[in-house]
């Protein structure tokens, strides 16, 4: 079964060898292997940790998994849905790895974990990792890995203390975190240490080449998609979007050197599209990037979007969904009453 699941998947990148003294690695996703390959951030971290050849990374699934080292040094993981929070501990279990990251000791892992739900609040995931990254993946991870090869034969607080140093690198071990109340807001962060930075800067990627699948299979959720990251952040600021002020500043992909380049390769081992973003329509070229779907090499392509807003639905939008085969399109709405739109900054049009 294991064997046959990693053998379906088409890779859109190189993987890399392993050195001789490579640190393994494992990367996790607390779900079933057909959700989590389907997450595009989990196949880009996967994708970035396997194309260094001094990690040897190994991929962990609830229900598979790869070959995996017997003392890692590092245990990676990726979770997008909070009804996942549960299966952390689950695998964790499984790895005979304590829960609580002060019940760790040098011969257990880093536990380190990343993303929009840890950047939004990390405080109710504090206790149980023992590096967590604010802010974008493509900046934070490899001056994690850097910065971990430089202490990595030191001992575990001298690490701790070290990756402390990196911008936007959180050792909640090194923080005390004082409350108003039991059930109140938090009154103070404060580091143990004048060593320790006194507050962690998010760190954000200012660049215009988005994410893009990294492998395509038949076993993912969304069978045979490859997915493409048309922009990130939103420019409309709903008050209640993490995906506008978590994510900010708005960024869209060129549509020259991102996506055409990246659209050409991965509709190279399907047929299947996916454009990704909080409001893909709102990107400056999306008309010009319909056009380029539009050609007659494309008419095979099955296309599916995010959901978009009521007052960028065009007739070319309509008809290139018509005839790449999508059935349904989901409209952003929010709200039926004008009154609550305009208290949660999701303007519509009359």
């Amino acid at each position: 079964m294991t064997a046959s699941v990693f053998a379906a998947e088409r890779l859109l990148f190189s993987p890399v060898a392993s050195e001789a003294d490579a640190v393994p690695v494992i990367f996790a996703f607390p779900n079933t292997y057909t959700v989590g390959i389907t997450s595009l951030g989990y196949q880009i971290v996967w994708a970035t940790l396997a194309s260094r050849a001094d990690l040897q990374v190994s991929r962990l699934f609830t229900d598979v998994q790869e070959s995996l080292p017997s003392q890692p040094e590092l245990l990676g993981f990726s979770f997008s849905w909070e009804l996942d929070y549960g299966n952390i501990f689950t695998l964790l279990e499984r790895l005979q790895i304590p829960l609580q990251a002060t019940a760790r000791t040098q011969q257990h892992p880093l536990v380190f974990r990343g993303g929009a739900v840890l950047t939004a609040n990390p405080e109710p995931y504090a206790d149980f990792f023992d590096v967590i990254l604010l802010g974008d993946g493509e900046v934070l991870l490899s001056e994690f890995v850097t910065a971990y090869q430089g202490v990595r034969h030191s001992s575990r607080a001298t690490q701790l203390s070290a990756l402390a140093q990196v911008p936007g690198i959180y050792i909640p071990s090194l923080y005390n975190v004082a409350y108003a109340s039991a059930d109140g807001p938090i009154s103070a962060i404060t580091p143990l240490a004048a060593t320790v930075p006194p507050q962690i800067a998010k760190q954000t990627y200012r660049g215009n080449r988005l994410s893009t699948s990294a492998v395509v299979t038949a076993q993912a959720a969304w069978e045979n998609i490859f997915l493409v990251e048309v922009v990130r952040s939103c420019p409309e600021m709903c008050r209640f979007c993490l995906a506008s002020y978590l994510t900010l500043p708005f960024r869209p992909a060129s549509l020259e050197e991102s996506l055409i380049p990246a659209i050409a390769q991965g509709l190279t081992v399907t047929n299947r599209l996916g454009l990704l973003g909080a409001s893909i329509t709102q990107h400056p070229e999306f008309e010009n990037l319909l056009d380029y779907l539009n050609q007659p090499q494309f008419d095979a392509v099955r296309l599916s979007l995010a959901s978009v807003r009521t007052n960028t639905v065009t007739p070319k939008l309509v008809q290139t969904l018509v005839e790449h085969g999508t059935h349904s399109i989901t409209i952003a709405v929010e709200s039926g009453s004008e009154r609550l739109r305009q208290i949660i900054n999701k303007n519509a049009p009359q």
